[in-house]
């Protein structure tokens, strides 16, 4: 299931994003970090993760 979400980091949405394709996880086009989704919630309402890796992370 494609999903948009926000970058826990900077904020920048992620369109589309197919957590099953990339065995969840994602790197932000905007900081790229490496963001590891270890939690979800089985609500479609609702959608929560937790960060528990990141590297490259860009310095603006």
């Amino acid at each position: 299931m494609r999903r948009d979400l926000y970058c826990p980091l900077c904020g920048e949405l992620q369109k589309q994003v197919n957590l099953e394709e990339t065995e969840n996880h994602f790197i932000c086009d905007k900081c790229d970090a490496e963001i590891v989704v270890t939690e979800l919630k089985n609500s479609k309402e609702e959608f929560g993760f937790r960060v528990v890796a990141t590297k490259n992370v860009k310095q603006d």
